[in-house]
């Protein structure tokens, strides 16, 4: 399986293992992200991981691909939750682009 979504910070390899017990049901699939350091930055950025995805897969936009605009309350929402993807030792958790 070849990850076809740019990685900053010079991430060059990324591990898949196959879930028969996963299924794609036309909405988008959360990585199961696994701490390899118990560090609390590494817990922290899983969880801000996490709850991107919860926020770009909630409702309808669960369902989109590719660029999403954000207006109003949805915008305000999104900041700081990409904020910790800006900062140095953060890589964005998701190949999708946010534009507000």
């Amino acid at each position: 399986m070849n990850d076809i979504t740019p990685k900053p910070g010079g991430i060059s390899q990324i591990l898949f293992l196959h879930d028969p017990n996963r299924r794609y049901e036309q909405r988008q699939v959360n990585n199961i992200r696994e701490p390899l350091l118990d560090a609390l930055e590494v817990r922290e950025l899983i969880a801000a991981a996490d709850a991107q995805f919860e926020f770009t897969d909630r409702g309808e936009r669960g369902r989109e691909h590719g660029t999403i605009t954000l207006r109003g309350r949805d915008r305000v929402e999104w900041w700081p939750l990409a904020s910790v993807a800006r900062q140095p030792h953060a890589t964005p958790a998701r190949g999708k682009g946010i534009r507000s």
